[in-house]
């Protein structure tokens, strides 16, 4: 008896004259096989023969099913990809939001800026120049107890509507204004227009790095009358174990009743003043009486490497 050599079945049926196959896995075999190992040919036909069309809806079966099986592990594997994707995203946004609080922290534990609220315009006096501009004249006072980086003073002017109309700026004379230290102040306003009032913001930050203005003493000082109108004369002292450079004064003069009336800005002609040694001065005005019956100097300069 022949065997199928696939499964080992006994029985076939005929697919076509020369093409049998085997009834319980369709393994084909040709009729040539049959005829060296039967000598009764009938014998290869089935008793009950799967018929050809039967077999076709069997093997699509086959395909539909396996079709079927690869969708749901498909997407079985899609799904737990997206879910893997999603957790290392989760993962990696608590990451990155812990650090970002963690850099809030740093940031604004490490912050430069000094509140406004921490300083102080005093006297902010509007002084009007012959060709239409205004100088806004005072001083800023550190009230903090953190030294400042030469401070900066905003003003915004408005008019009855409560409408902006312009804005400008200035710093501090010092560059640097220690704890309850006060420095002069001049804001220059071009070509002002009418305002009915204006607001102020001040800008200041900590020391850049570590240090003080140089000591400046003033020995004495007094304003006189000159060719060319008036003009300040006196001396200061260097009170530092170092050289200094670039010195420059600032005055303010008062009239009687202590208002503001002008303000200049000079530097001394010495390129530099060594340690503990004095200096005299004498500075042009170039204005005429104007009434003023006192005045006030600042000296500020900076250290010579």
């Amino acid at each position: 008896m022949f065997k199928c050599s696939q499964c080992g079945n006994e029985t076939f049926f005929k697919e076509s004259n020369t093409v049998s196959r085997c009834s319980a896995c369709f393994t084909k075999t040709s009729a040539s096989d049959f005829k060296i190992v039967f000598s009764n040919p009938e014998k290869l036909q089935s008793p009950n023969p799967i018929p050809a069309k039967k077999n076709h809806y069997y093997k699509y079966g086959l395909i539909l099913f396996s079709l079927l099986i690869y969708f749901f592990v498909s997407q079985y594997a899609l799904d737990f990809m997206r879910s893997s994707v999603q957790s290392v995203n989760s993962n990696l946004s608590e990451e990155e939001e812990s650090k970002a609080k963690v850099d809030t922290l740093v940031e604004t534990s490490e912050s430069k800026e000094i509140p406004s609220e921490n300083f102080i315009l005093t006297e902010l006096t509007p002084l009007p120049d012959s060709i239409g501009n205004l100088y806004f004249v005072g001083y800023i006072e550190n009230i903090s107890t953190i030294p400042a980086e030469k401070p900066k003073v905003e003003l915004y002017f408005y008019d009855k509507k409560n409408q902006l109309i312009t804005s400008t700026f200035g710093y501090a004379a010092k560059d640097i204004l220690d704890v309850n230290e006060k420095s002069m102040l001049n804001i220059l306003l071009k070509d002002a227009p009418k305002f009915d009032r204006y607001e102020s913001k001040i800008i200041a930050t900590k020391l850049y790095y570590e240090r003080k203005n140089p000591k400046i003493e003033l020995i004495q000082s007094k304003v006189i009358s000159g060719e060319n109108g008036l003009k300040i004369v006196g001396s200061i002292k260097n009170a530092n174990e170092y050289s200094i450079q670039y010195i420059n004064l600032t005055m303010i003069l008062r009239d009687k009743k202590k208002k503001i009336i002008h303000f200049s800005d000079h530097y001394l002609k010495e390129d530099s003043l060594g340690p503990n040694k004095e200096l005299p001065f004498e500075i042009e005005l170039y204005i005429h009486d104007i009434g003023h019956a006192s005045h006030e100097l600042n000296f500020q300069a900076l250290k010579k490497e």
